[in-house]
């Protein structure tokens, strides 16, 4: 009876052992395989996060100021100055952002002022620049600008410019601000970012950095919606008042 139990213990124990050496072998097939198609994989998770399309038959071109755009990139000036040059009767469009603090203090110049020289240092003409009515202090407010302009041109079209991995967020902004007609002409295109390459992201600090900022800022933006903005302007007499 002792022996017979020893050897159905000595069965159950090898059985399990064996079990475990095919689940390790199995994992690490599976480790391989994605290291080796860890290039695709990667690049497959960022294409939620891009919108590109083609900018052909756009008579404006739009350059946002809101920070969703990432909008740091002399490629993007570059990316206006070619498309001018293609066809000169474009124009390029802009939605003045409501001043900051430091911009009403005078310690850096606003938006407006900074794209004039950057378009006068590719020399563009001062008269291509537009700018639409309103003050906005967010991507959402600078869209619904954007599509009351659009609204009174139906016969016009809009091409976007922003970072490749905002261009995805701004499509889903858009299409949460504009109405179906306006977001029918405008189209996204996204520009390349210096700092890394979107095709291999994961191969530089900056793309990964890139990268999860995009994703959170997606999940975000998705599950929550717009931010309340709050009016930065400080009156010190009216604080005085307050406190009184």
């Amino acid at each position: 009876m002792d022996i017979q139990i020893t050897g159905e213990t000595s069965g159950r124990e090898k059985l399990k052992t064996r079990r475990v050496v095919q689940r390790c072998a199995f994992a690490g097939m599976a480790a391989v395989c994605l290291w080796f198609l860890r290039a695709p994989v990667l690049r497959l998770a960022a294409w939620p996060l891009i919108a590109c399309e083609p900018a052909a038959g756009a008579k404006y071109l739009w350059i946002p100021s809101g920070p969703l755009e990432a909008f740091d990139s002399p490629r993007c000036f570059d990316l206006v100055r070619d498309l001018y040059a293609e066809d000169m009767s474009r124009k390029v469009l802009i939605v003045r952002p409501a001043p900051e603090r430091i911009v009403r203090l005078g310690a850096v110049p606003d938006f407006e002022t900074v794209l004039r020289a950057e378009l006068a240092r590719r020399r563009i003409p001062r008269e291509v620049l537009v700018v639409v009515p309103g003050l906005a202090r967010s991507s959402w407010e600078e869209c619904r600008c954007l599509k009351a302009w659009l609204h009174e041109r139906p016969a016009d079209s809009v091409c976007l410019l922003c970072d490749r991995f905002a261009s995805g967020n701004m499509r889903f902004v858009l299409g949460q601000s504009a109405g179906v007609d306006e977001l029918a002409r405008i189209r996204v295109v996204s520009v390349a970012n210096p700092r890394y390459d979107a095709a291999a992201w994961w191969q530089n600090r900056s793309g990964v950095k890139a990268f999860v900022g995009a994703w959170l800022a997606q999940i975000y933006i998705r599950c929550h919606g717009e931010d309340v903005v709050q009016d930065d302007t400080w009156d010190p007499d009216e604080y005085e008042r307050s406190i009184r």
